[in-house]
């Protein structure tokens, strides 16, 4: 389910779009994996249009491990890590449900 766009420092500093996804699971299953994903905003998700809070998508995606925590220089900082996995390279992006139009009342 479509959330909400974000903003990110990219490559030289370039501003990228980025897209948050909610609610993530298995066509077919009620499980969700995961509550929250952030994507680039690639080609895929260009082409779906404007997206509004609460729009679904479906699209294949590669699963993938990283590893993540702070291994920064800050020595007041603990230093961790730890092994997580992710989704990567979504493709065959399609919009299966537009959310409702808000309605405002007077």
């Amino acid at each position: 389910m479509f959330v909400r766009y974000g903003k990110k420092n990219g490559w030289q500093g370039a501003v990228e779009t980025t897209v948050l996804l909610s609610q993530i699971h298995l066509i077919g299953s009620d499980e969700i994996l995961t509550d929250h994903l952030w994507f680039n905003q690639t080609k895929g998700f260009k082409r779906l249009g404007r997206l509004r809070e609460g729009d679904i998508i479906e699209f294949d995606a590669r699963v993938a491990e990283y590893e993540k925590g702070y291994h920064g220089w800050r020595e007041d900082v603990e230093r961790w890590s730890d092994w997580d996995f992710k989704l990567e390279r979504p493709t065959k992006l399609m919009l299966i449900r537009y959310s409702k139009p808000q309605t405002t009342t007077k």
